[in-house]
Formats: structure tokens, sequence, C-alpha cells
């Protein structure tokens, strides 16, 4: 017999002989006066506990030979997968794409005088902040489906010898992924636009 069969079996019995049972009330004794030592709540009044009565193991029923009744259920009607379609599997998900876009807004920040300027230039034009170049090879936005982003392939140099330049991708939702790493000015791409 199953465990919890077993378990619920003795409940159903035990349960009238525990109401059978007659309840014995335990006078409540009180504890000696006792010195309670200064900060120390004293405890309340004591009770001893109840009798247990000793534990008998209970008859187990006879088992049924045939099993439980089990109630017919109406199972589910599981559908055979069909044969998908040719061009359903000839057909390649859907990939993220950029667009090619005519012009790069740039943002370029001076942090000397702390001056900003928005310079807009076409792919291939040269644009000009203080001393630096900047050539837009190519700009790039997401579908108007996909989350708003836009990347431009930049090249910087700066006139003064041995001032530091950048040449690759940046991205005007995460600038600080690729930026120009320069002393005196800062160049971030806003958007890319038709």
């Amino acid at each position: 017999m199953k465990p919890r069969a077993l378990a619920a079996l003795i409940g159903l019995l035990a349960g009238p002989a525990l109401a059978q049972m007659p309840t014995v009330q335990t006078p409540t004794v009180q504890p000696p006066a006792a010195r309670v030592p200064p900060g120390w709540t004293p405890l309340g009044p004591v009770q001893t506990p109840l009798p247990s009565a000793p534990a008998q193991p209970a008859q187990a029923a006879p088992a049924d030979p045939v099993g439980p009744a089990i109630q017919s259920q109406q199972l589910p009607v599981l559908q055979v997968p069909t044969k998908p379609d040719a061009a359903a599997i000839a057909s390649p998900p859907p990939i993220i794409e950029w667009q090619p876009r005519g012009s790069a807004e740039l943002q370029a920040l001076d942090k000397v005088t702390a001056r900003t300027t928005t310079l807009t230039g076409k792919v291939g034009d040269t644009l000009r902040f203080g001393s630096l170049s900047i050539v837009v090879r190519s700009c790039v936005a997401r579908a108007p489906d996909q989350p708003l982003d836009s990347a431009a392939y930049l090249d910087i140099t700066d006139a003064h010898a041995g001032a530091p330049g950048f040449h690759g991708w940046m991205l005007a939702s995460e600038p600080s992924v690729s930026m120009l790493e320069h002393p005196v000015y800062d160049i971030r791409l806003t958007s890319c636009r038709p």
C-alpha cells in the first residue's frame, strides 16, 4: 500500500477514537516565588504537559485486489504535425539590416570653451571643427520596425602633429563604445539622415 494511502487510512480510523477520548484538564501549577534578577522579565505560570496516549498500530484494511476505481476521463486528442510548406522551409528568417543614409549629423564639443556645434555632412564630405578634419565615409540607420539607432564610419584627423585621430564606426545609441579620445575635442554621432 502506498504511504499516502496508508496515512489517509490511519487518519480515518484514528479520528473517531480521538473524539471519544475524555478530555483531561490539568491544573495550572504556580511556581514558587523566585527572585528575578534586575532587567529580566518573569515568566508566566508553568503548565504541565498533558499525558499522551500510547501509540497503537492501526490495523491495515484488506487490500483491494482489483485496485481503486478510476473515473473515466476524456483524454485530449493529439494532432500529428503535418509536413511544413516548402516555401516556409526555403525562406530564411528575417535579418536585421542597416539601411544606407545620405548624411550624418554630428555633435562637436570644444572642451576648452564648452562650445557645442552641430555638424551635418553628406557621405564623402569633409567637415571641419577647430583643428579637426572629419570625413564621413558611410552612414547607416536601422529599419523603421527595429529599435532606433544610427552608425557612421568616420575618419577624423587633427592638423597638429602627434594628435590622436579616429578611424572607425560610431554608434548614436552607444557613444562610449567607440569615441574620439582627444584632449580638446569630442565628436559624437547624433543621427543619420536620408
